[in-house]
């Protein structure tokens, strides 16, 4: 999905559509990374979803371990994650805590997650801009 990137992302996403039907391309006016995730998840039309920001990336094996655990029934799939680009080595989170939550982010948004649990609470908060999408 392409919501307003003044690059090339049209032309490549159309290619992918091309090769292979099972790929859609969506267009929609720059609303911010949380309008953008909401309107993909909108249009998606699988059970499970998994976020995957332009400055993130999975590993090749990520979709087929993390298939792996659907008929366990989990409520999210997450796995490890590892800094890319200008730092490098393994990203360790703290145990999570709610209030703690409030004050610093401690997620990474590339987790599994079942549409209907997004829409349950409502999506993400398209209020949230600057760097707060992943709260």
């Amino acid at each position: 999905m392409n919501d307003g990137s003044p690059d090339n992302t049209e032309e490549v996403a159309q290619s992918w559509t091309e090769r292979n039907s099972r790929f859609k391309y969506f267009r929609k006016e720059n609303g911010g990374v949380s309008a953008a995730r909401n309107f993909g998840i909108e249009k998606a039309e699988g059970e499970w979803i998994l976020p995957l920001d332009g400055d993130d990336r999975i590993d090749v094996h990520y979709l087929l371990s993390a298939s792996e655990q659907f008929h366990d029934k989990p409520q999210i799939i997450y796995a490890e994650a590892e800094y890319f680009g200008a730092k490098s080595g393994k990203m360790v989170l703290p145990e999570f805590n709610p209030l703690e939550l409030l004050i610093e982010n401690q997620i990474f948004c590339s987790a599994f997650f079942r549409k209907e649990d997004w829409k349950t609470v409502g999506g993400f908060d398209e209020q949230l801009l600057d760097a707060y999408e992943d709260w």
